[in-house]
């Protein structure tokens, strides 16, 4: 599914539109977020399929909101760009690492094999596999001259926990 996306770039550059393309990385929420089933994907299958040390490029799906309210703002300024966005590069082991400093504990892991977490989440196992096998031409600086205040990983999470604590 993710990868219909450069398809409709593609067919919205031969109707010759003018639009301008928000790219983002990984979003963070993956790490938390129960619709992303974090405890048996991001903190088990992702590992098992490209590595602890993997370099993830993050963004906080709240930070896509505050491009996109810019970039609409402003469309002279952005109309016909693609916009590669990403807030840092983390590898699934600083982001565990960063998930105890802020929470006091390890991530909760659900142990699943690849083969099962596809069966419900197919494209993201398909996404992941690719990000592990291709490099992507992303640069924070770009985001953070849009969005300067882009949060890091370690932000994200304390904002999630703090946000957690007053609901």
């Amino acid at each position: 599914m993710w990868e219909s996306k450069l398809d409709v770039e593609d067919h919205l550059r031969d109707l010759e539109l003018p639009v301008t393309v928000l790219r983002p990385a990984a979003f963070m929420e993956v790490m938390t977020d129960r619709d992303f089933y974090p405890a048996a994907g991001a903190w088990h299958v992702w590992p098992k399929l490209a590595g602890w040390d993997f370099q993830a490029p993050w963004l906080a799906c709240h930070d896509l909101g505050v491009i996109a309210a810019k970039v609409f703002a402003d469309p002279d300024a952005y109309v016909g760009r693609v916009l590669p966005l990403v807030a840092e590069y983390r590898s699934l082991d600083e982001c565990r690492a960063a998930h105890i400093r802020v929470t006091g504990r390890a991530p909760r892991r659900f142990p699943m094999p690849p083969w099962l977490f596809r069966r419900f989440a197919a494209d993201t196992a398909r996404m992941w596999e690719w990000l592990r096998d291709n490099t992507l031409d992303l640069d924070p600086e770009l985001t953070r001259s849009i969005h300067p205040t882009a949060m890091t990983v370690e932000e994200w999470l304390r904002s999630r926990t703090t946000a957690a604590r007053t609901h």
